[in-house]
């Protein structure tokens, strides 16, 4: 009997009619559900579920009691961590465990969960099957069209690209560290720094997304656009240089 570990972004509040159609083939099959205890995603698979009569499931938790675990009729694993692992680290192992567990996966993704990400190339690259539904766009992308670097470009779009990733990128003779990022775009005037933190001179300048933090403002991060003015006035593209293209 086949297992599959479903998780997905904790921002949706209800599941679509294509990941209820995927669900229903789950039970028609009689797979085991692995899923966690997550508000969103976990917690609708598991709602799902009960509203199905179907109880082959396992809940996934790092916790006990777990935040979510909507019948005790559902099987419980309570994955133990080293107690050095803290916060999302915990969350992070949890799935892990899940994702060695399972035979297949499937994720529902908004594009920016980071968690989901995560799941998402594990199974990539450990070469187990994955199936993405993107909320956002409406679409599937099954197993057989999966590619870690489509799924990375979806990431990028919605969250944007750090400092870092542009140091990694962009021309090494220019840039050494990420200071030095920041200090070209302060001379180009499109960025400037209020305090700590590094925000667009020009207020909803559409290359580089403002990043909060539990309602702070704590940065920026960079946009396709960016990409797109960097190669049209700084660097023009080259195979070198072509990672985000």
């Amino acid at each position: 009997m086949k297992r599959c570990f479903i998780s997905g972004s904790m921002s949706i509040r209800k599941l679509p009619q294509p990941v209820i159609t995927y669900l229903d083939k789950i039970i028609r099959k009689e797979h085991i559900v692995l899923v966690g205890d997550a508000p969103g995603v976990d917690r609708l698979v598991q709602e799902y579920c009960c509203f199905r009569g179907y109880y082959n499931v396992v809940v996934y938790s790092v916790l006990e009691p777990p935040r979510n675990y909507l019948s005790n009729r559902f099987r419980l694993n309570v994955v133990n961590v080293p107690e050095r692992v803290k916060g999302a680290a915990m969350q992070q192992e949890k799935d892990k465990v899940m994702t060695e567990d399972s035979d297949y996966s499937f994720v529902v993704w908004d594009g920016r969960s980071k968690g989901s990400y995560a799941n998402i190339l594990r199974s990539i690259r450990v070469g187990k099957p994955v199936d993405v539904y993107l909320v956002r766009e409406k679409k599937f992308i099954g197993h057989r069209q999966i590619r870690e670097e489509d799924i990375t470009k979806i990431f990028k779009r919605e969250v944007g690209y750090s400092a870092r990733d542009l140091l990694d990128y962009l021309h090494p003779k220019r840039f050494k560290r990420v200071a030095d990022v920041y200090s070209f775009l302060i001379e180009k005037k499109l960025l400037k720094k209020v305090g700590n933190v590094y925000l667009p001179v020009v207020e909803k300048d559409e290359r580089f997304k403002v990043r909060k933090w539990r309602g702070r403002i704590v940065g920026v991060t960079f946009t396709d656009r960016f990409i797109n003015w960097w190669h049209k006035n700084v660097e023009p593209l080259s195979k070198e240089n072509s990672l985000f293209d």
